[in-house]
């Protein structure tokens, strides 16, 4: 089984963003 890194790494992108988005408000 061979999951892209980029693929990996997009997803980690997007759970960081939505925890930043949660500080702000």
């Amino acid at each position: 089984e061979h999951v892209s890194a980029s693929y990996q790494l997009g997803n980690e992108i997007k759970k960081i963003n939505e925890i930043e988005q949660r500080k702000e408000m």
